[in-house]
């Protein structure tokens, strides 16, 4: 199909507000999801609508409608939502309901009033040290837990709403989870239950400039409203690095409804966003937009080796939510959940909600309370594979790569463990994987496991480190080490029963363990002191090629040239061995391990 290239100039730039705003037609079709699909493909901001189509744009967008014969209404303007908000009001003589955002962060600070045990709102701008958005706003979220107040070692689950800020029926949805999440705590067991094993993250409205556009100047309004040379405004959900440079990403037209930005995570909201899920590694996520009634899952772009298993997830999601299964692929890649699954392994989805942007708000509550049934199925799924990665020497957590070995994946994609507690996760159909765990300066380790359908499989794994290879020249004779040797780390005497371990040793080599208390002053090769004096040399050879070679030694019974080491003296270690095996003049030394030490 041959792309229509859209030159639409939407904006007048006056200052630093756009003087027009966006216009909206309908298109009658008879085939409604095959002509999204086709007029989505090139670039065209466009949703189901009844009996057809709504596009969103200007004339030139509506022009490019009529040179493929395809006719459509007069164009209608974009309005302030308080204006038709009020007319509805005067029409119906009862409230319309819709909060603007000054009302929704109000709900959400009544809620930790009303719940302050379990319900806390946080400045995710302030808290993660994310800039504000344009218009010097900070992006807000409430976190729901049993121990609010703690970072607990448990999964983590976020709901996003309002990433595109006329679509009004979302933060609706995610006022009316919170309510039945806070209220249902204590008094309906699977919510309790929910709670207590959760963390439950959720951000009502991820686009809080558009948001307060839509209901001042138009309620058409897509985009978040930073300022650009030919245009405003970012779509904040084609802006997420994994797929962002992909064919099927949003567009780079800055006037586009769909713009992408200027780069991946360019924008504020976005980069709010993914601080708070590096620091939680969200397991779960539901991203809410409207309109269609049907979940979405895996890339527009790349097809996934787990593509049957996605869908089949989203189709029972689907089904929770009271949407009969419907579901599909997403309208582009860049987008916020596909960063979730494609980066960190999350089951990850975003579900078009309701028929319209702006249904009534009578409406607009019943949809909600429909897709709870949604968030309660995706909060009560089994994560197919999860756990933790720490360091062997004192259980730190760790930020390491996890990989499927064997699995063809699209471009981008990867798995990391990390935050506070190391954790990580990996949403995979029933199978044997093996994943290999690796980080810079640490022993790689591999594992396999076997993962059954609905039955959660905890992989905790330890990696040995950390140690870090230098070309420090040294050389080695009978009474010890002269010259710069990589130092490694230190350790007191008190602490008995140290075990050294040097990695990556080649086979059959000989590994000196060396200890002791001189070191020069100066930084040398990548930054690392090196010990300068008399030293013994312990000997240990290694089994496999690029091996461990380990060591258990009790300090206290070691003697160095000057004398019995004392109890509560410092002394530091390394490990050396000569390279290349076998060759080079005997005792000469031109690599050394840095190597950990574990009491």
């Amino acid at each position: 199909m041959q792309r229509l290239v859209l030159l639409s100039a939407l904006f007048s730039l006056t200052g630093l507000v756009d003087a027009q705003t966006l216009q909206r037609v309908h298109l009658k079709s008879e085939t409604p999801k095959a002509l999204r699909a086709e007029l989505a493909a090139d670039g065209f901001d466009v949703v189901l609508d009844a009996g057809g189509l709504l596009v969103f744009g200007g004339a030139d967008d509506f022009a490019g409608l009529e040179r493929r014969g395809l006719a459509h209404s007069k164009p209608i303007s974009g309005r302030p939502l308080r204006e038709i908000l009020a007319e509805e009001s005067a029409q119906r003589g009862v409230p319309s309901g819709y909060q603007d955002l000054a009302g929704i962060h109000a709900a959400m600070q009544q809620a930790e009033l009303d719940h302050p045990s379990i319900c806390q709102v946080v400045d995710l701008s302030a808290a993660f040290g994310a800039p504000l958005t344009f218009e010097g706003r900070s992006l807000m979220a409430l976190k729901i837990s049993d121990q609010v107040a703690l970072d607990e070692d448990e999964p983590a689950m976020l709901v996003a709403s309002a990433h595109h800020c006329r679509e009004l029926v979302t933060p609706v949805i995610a006022l009316e989870a919170i309510e039945r999440l806070t209220d249902g705590y204590g008094a309906i067991s699977s919510i309790t239950q929910a709670v207590d094993d959760h963390e439950i993250w959720i951000i009502p409205v991820c686009n809080p400039d558009g948001y307060e556009h839509v209901f001042n100047a138009d309620n058409n309004w897509r985009k978040n409203r930073r300022v650009l040379s030919g245009g405003v405004g970012v779509d904040l959900n084609r802006n997420y690095p994994q797929g962002w440079d992909s064919a099927c990403s949003g567009s780079t037209l800055v006037s586009s409804n769909v713009y992408k930005g200027p780069f991946s995570a360019s924008e504020p909201e976005v980069q709010a966003i993914l601080a708070l899920a590096e620091s939680r590694r969200f397991a779960k996520v539901i991203d809410f937009h409207s309109s269609g009634r049907e979940v979405l899952w895996g890339y527009d772009c790349f097809n996934h080796p787990f593509d049957a298993y996605y869908q089949a997830e989203a189709i029972a999601l689907s089904v929770a939510a009271g949407y009969g299964g419907s579901e599909r692929r997403p309208s582009a890649d860049g987008e916020h959940q596909q960063w979730h699954s494609g980066k960190r392994g999350a089951m990850a989805v975003l579900v078009e909600a309701a028929t319209s942007f702006q249904p009534s708000y009578s409406e607009a509550l019943s949809e909600a309370a429909q897709v709870l049934g949604g968030i309660e199925w995706m909060l009560d799924r089994p994560l197919p594979l999860s756990g933790h990665v720490t360091s062997a020497c004192g259980g730190e957590p760790l930020e390491v790569n996890i990989e499927l070995l064997g699995q063809v994946l699209p471009p981008g994609e990867e798995n990391r463990s990390g935050g506070e507690f190391g954790r990580w996760h990996a949403n995979v159909p029933p199978g044997t994987y093996t994943l290999e765990f690796s980080a810079a300066g640490f022993q790689t380790a591999q594992r396999t496991v076997t993962v059954s359908a609905g039955v959660p499989f905890a992989l905790d794994v330890e990696l040995d480190g950390p140690f870090q290879e230098v070309y420090c020249t040294g050389t080695m004779n009978s009474t010890g080490a002269v010259g710069q040797i990589a130092l490694v780390g230190s350790a007191s005497v008190s602490a008995n029963n140290v075990q050294l371990r040097a990695f990556q040793v080649p086979q059959q080599q000989t590994c000196f363990f060396i200890y002791g208390q001189a070191m020069i002053e100066q930084p040398l090769f990548e930054g690392f002191l090196c010990l300068n004096g008399p030293l013994l040399r312990l000997g240990v050879t290694s089994a496999d090629i690029f091996g461990q070679a380990t060591l258990p030694i009790d300090l206290t019974q070691l003697q160095a040239p000057i004398g019995v080491i004392t109890a509560g003296s410092t002394w530091n270690f390394q490990a050396v061995y000569r390279d290349p095996a076998g060759g080079g003049t005997a005792g000469n030394l031109t690599r050394a391990i840095r190597v950990p030490f574990c009491p």
